[in-house]
């Protein structure tokens, strides 16, 4: 479960967080630029279906406002078609009257029947029994030779004709009349006269968008209102002649110009088209207005998210790192328990021999005491031996005691006395195997260090400890053939480093495990070890002491490399 644990943290810290940001940032600018095109194609289908919305509600507009006029117009007809109404000129002068004012639908009223007269609002213009032949003065035009009388009495149906100027208004306007019919028989026309400007009014009262504009032309291509640029409304009328020109029977048409997208409509019972443009740039720039506060908006959402993610990766990472530190000093501790067990039997014999060495030398001077053979000469001899194997007995018992501390003070010292003092704790257990230890002691006596001296010998132990374990597996697997029995420690000292190789002639290091040497959980041993040594002492040599622990050769002979800091103390400032 703790090597699970353990797994599962170190993973987390390995994995590899960033390219994920990296990754989602690719993701999230293409997701970006496609989200432009796509608000950029989904602005131009609003703008097209704004235009036709406007169309419509133009349509609606005119054709609610033209029906309410005509359907008074066509009441008011029946009313006059009714008997002694229009023979009874005083009842025709007070509908008149009543028609203008009471709901103010129309600008003038004309009432034409021929052969009787001709009525222009309640002021009779002309009396046919006395001018049968009837010619307006200032604009020269017989009523009754008029396409609004004309065209009423040809087709017996409501017309609608713009007059470009009213005799009596002096405006341009619509004249929508209706037969007044008696028994099916034509007897006269009513019409209701509208200035043109006042269809644009009511018009002009709608909602349009900002960068809309709207226009009416008739079925030959002149524009009747809407636009008031003069060289603009010539170019645009140029234009809808020349479509007109090839398809006249269209209901709805879209036409692109080069600054500005058109729709042109039919309005619905009149030979009139409703125009409603958008200029190109105002689009885009509307477009680009509402892509860049998308844009702001998606970018600091971005931005929020990477801090959340970094936050959240930071603060994980530190939750590793802590449980991480935990659980390496746990694994140290192990580590070091290991090694102690391991030199227990190390330290027995070590002390064993002068232990023994003294033990016989006093029973012997107590012996020889008794017999009264011992002499002051013998005596000091005897005491001197006693004196020797303490002295050992204490410098061993100082250099376990050392080893083990935990200590990482700096210090200087001889590498060659710190490498010695190694050998000497491996000394029994080497020569138990028959082991030889070759320094290059010459080289290695002038060179002095500055740096933590314990951790030093970690290292050293646990590289010796592996090569004494490669040399034993080596004999066990091939018991015939000749193995050389040897370790060899060569230092050298260059450019404020120093280097320590440690090679062996033992079973060497496969590919395999080459890859996997110095992780956590990796023994070196088939059947023992923590796998945990060279991890730490790799550690050791990185963290602690400037250095680094690598597998220099791999086989015939197997080499160890230390590299460490000859200075730490400068190393650190």
């Amino acid at each position: 479960m703790r090597k699970f644990l353990l797994k599962f943290t170190q993973n987390i810290e390995n994995y590899k967080i960033y390219h994920i940001i990296i990754l989602f940032t690719t993701v999230f600018i293409i997701l970006f630029l496609n989200g432009i095109y796509h608000i950029r194609e989904e602005h131009k289908v609003i703008a097209t279906q704004n235009r036709i919305l406007i169309t419509k509600e133009i349509d609606f507009t005119i054709s609610s406002w033209f029906e309410a006029r005509i359907k008074n117009l066509e009441n008011s007809a029946k009313y006059l078609s009714m008997d002694d109404v229009l023979e009874d000129e005083r009842i025709l002068v007070a509908f008149i009257e009543v028609l203008l004012n009471q709901h103010k639908y129309f600008d003038a009223i004309q009432v034409l029947v021929p052969d009787e007269y001709f009525y222009v609002n309640t002021r009779k213009a002309n009396d046919y029994h006395e001018n049968p032949i009837f010619i307006h003065k200032e604009s020269q035009l017989n009523p009754m030779e008029t396409p609004w009388y004309l065209n009423t009495k040809k087709n017996m149906q409501t017309t609608i004709t713009i007059m470009d100027k009213h005799a009596t208004l002096l405006k341009e306007t619509m004249n929508i009349c209706t037969p007044i019919q008696k028994n099916e028989q034509f007897k006269g026309v009513v019409c209701g006269i509208l200035k043109t400007d006042s269809l644009f009014d009511r018009i002009n009262q709608l909602d349009f968008p900002q960068n809309a504009y709207y226009f009416v032309n008739n079925t030959e291509g002149k524009i009747l209102a809407g636009i008031n640029k003069p060289d603009f409304q010539k170019e645009l009328e140029e234009i809808i002649r020349l479509n007109m020109k090839s398809d006249f029977k269209f209901i709805q048409k879209k036409i692109v110009m080069e600054n500005d997208v058109l729709t042109l409509t039919k309005l619905h019972n009149f030979d009139w088209y409703i125009g409603v443009g958008m200029s190109k740039e105002d689009i885009m720039q509307e477009s680009a207005q509402k892509v860049t506060s998308h844009a702001i908006f998606l970018f600091l959402c971005f931005l929020l998210l990477l801090l959340i993610i970094n936050t959240a990766h930071t603060f994980l990472r530190k939750r590793v790192e802590q449980k991480q530190k935990e659980y390496e000093y746990m694994l140290s501790h192990r580590s070091r328990i290991s090694e102690i067990g391991k030199l227990i039997s190390g330290i027995n014999h070590q002390l064993k021999q002068p232990l023994n060495a003294t033990a016989l030398v006093v029973s012997n001077t107590l012996d020889m005491s008794e017999r009264e053979l011992l002499d002051k000469q013998t005596l000091e001899e005897n005491l001197k031996l006693c004196q020797k194997s303490i002295t050992l007995m204490d410098k061993t018992i100082g250099i376990f005691r050392n080893f083990y501390r935990c200590s990482e003070e700096i210090t200087h010292f001889k590498l060659f006395d710190c490498i010695q003092s190694v050998l000497h704790v491996k000394h029994v257990d080497l020569s138990r195997h028959n082991i030889v230890v070759e320094v290059n002691a010459k080289e290695i006596a002038s060179i002095e260090v500055e740096s933590i001296e314990n951790y030093i010998q970690q290292i050293l132990l646990v590289l010796i400890q592996n090569a004494r374990d490669a040399l034993m597996l080596e004999a066990k697997n091939f018991p015939k053939k000749e193995i050389v029995q040897k370790i060899h420690l060569s230092v050298f000292e260059e450019f404020g480093r120093v280097t320590i190789d440690i090679s062996d002639w033992g079973c060497g290091v496969s590919k395999e495990m080459n890859s996997t040497l110095f992780s956590e959980f990796k023994s070196s041993k088939k059947y023992e070890g923590s796998g945990i040594g060279l991890y730490f002492a790799k550690k050791l040599a990185r963290e602690k002491l400037m250095g680094d622990l690598v597998l220099h050769n791999r086989f015939a002979p197997t080499i160890f490399r230390l590299t460490l800091a000859q200075s730490l103390s400068y190393k650190e400032s």
